[in-house]
């Protein structure tokens, strides 16, 4: 999650800078860094990531350990 971010963050302030995507050659593509998404982002991350681990743990039972 932090590595992704991180990348992430990074390629919006360049796109910012240097317009390296373009929709048009003339036209580069709009991008707005907000702290409200970012949190949104690790919220949701965080949250998918407790249930899907709950529910891998939900499925082990000692049988399926001793094999």
């Amino acid at each position: 999650m932090c590595i992704g971010l991180f990348l992430a963050i990074l390629l919006v302030f360049l796109q910012k800078k240097f317009e390296l995507f373009m929709i048009v050659p003339d036209l580069a593509y709009p991008v707005e860094f907000r702290f409200s998404n970012l949190f949104i982002v690790i919220l949701t991350i965080t949250i998918l990531g407790y249930l899907a681990a709950r529910i891998a743990s939900s499925r082990i039972s000692e049988v399926f350990i001793e094999r």
